[in-house]
């Protein structure tokens, strides 16, 4: 098969994808991060970022984005590995045994409350568990936010993962 790359909408790069990432988050932060189609297009553009554009952008790409994201702490990669799990779950209804044996979200929880200054002052929140660690979506997203920061910044060495994205990992465990 020919590679044919003129069916797109001015969105052709992976720093097109980074802002369109952007753009989705902020639409979340303006619903109180309980839009769920916003919820949605986020999921399924940090994952089409992480898994197709990061890949396959070579001339575009961060040049140390492919470093990056083999060095991220194992928590983060477990939440980048989640991104994938709910992009497909929901596009796809349900995942196909291949995915369904590598997933990592154990639950969706579906308006939860947890202990967060978002569920104290703006009500309950789509959550998920990965083993033993709770995200609820508005830390989720803003953590995956925060990921994508760092692999977009090569200013950051690629053995740099920022600290209070470690920090904010780490007060997700149960």
């Amino acid at each position: 098969m020919t590679e044919n790359r003129t069916l797109y909408f001015g969105i052709s790069n992976c720093h097109d994808w980074y802002d369109k990432l952007k753009f989705e988050h902020g639409r979340l932060v303006a619903s109180q991060y309980k839009e769920k189609y916003d919820i949605l297009n986020f999921i399924i553009t940090a994952y089409h970022l992480n898994d197709d554009w990061l890949s396959k952008d070579k001339g575009m790409r961060p040049k140390l984005a492919n470093d990056k994201r083999g060095k991220a702490p194992k928590e983060m990669q477990q939440i980048v590995r989640a991104i994938k799990d709910l992009a497909n779950g929901n596009k796809h209804m349900v995942l196909d045994k291949a995915n369904s044996e590598k997933r990592v979200v154990d639950t969706v929880h579906h308006s939860g409350f947890e202990s967060s200054f978002y569920s104290f002052y703006f009500g309950p929140h789509f959550g998920i568990s990965i083993g033993t660690n709770y995200y609820i979506f508005p830390t989720l997203a803003d953590l995956i936010m925060s990921y994508f920061n760092w692999i977009f910044d090569d200013s950051i060495p690629a053995n740099e993962f920022p600290v209070e994205v470690t920090e904010a990992i780490a007060r997700a465990v149960r």
